[in-house]
């Protein structure tokens, strides 16, 4: 039986991260405790009263977190009490970085310092 493709990890005791492996490279979905929002939208999903805005971070930014290993990135907002927050972070990332539960926990670690110093100081 062959691994599957798609894995879940739960680190904090609350964070959920998915893992997609695909052929070229792998996509780390990692939900956010609702961190400040302070990015230029590039695009914005409204269903009702529903809003989502998704922005593109400089990779620079993200490069501490995860050496070269980042691809792409794109991050996820949302309206929490009328304000906006960032909610989750999708990375695109190569495969030859080794993921188990240990690097994850110290991604989502360094991302969440870095948006919230970027925010704070943006």
């Amino acid at each position: 039986m062959s691994e599957s493709p798609i894995s879940e990890y739960i680190i904090k005791d609350h964070i959920r991260v998915i893992l997609v492996k695909l052929n070229e490279y792998n996509y780390l979905i990692i939900d956010l405790p609702a961190l400040p929002w302070c990015f230029s939208e590039t695009k914005e999903l409204s269903v009702d009263r529903a809003k989502l805005f998704y922005a593109k971070l400089s990779n620079s930014l993200l490069n501490e977190c995860l050496s070269n290993y980042l691809i792409s990135n794109e991050v996820v907002g949302t309206l929490v009490n009328g304000v906006k927050r960032t909610i989750s972070i999708r990375l695109k990332v190569s495969r030859s970085l080794t993921i188990d539960e240990r690097v994850i926990e110290g991604i989502f670690n360094c991302l969440s310092k870095k948006i919230i110093n970027f925010c704070s100081n943006g």
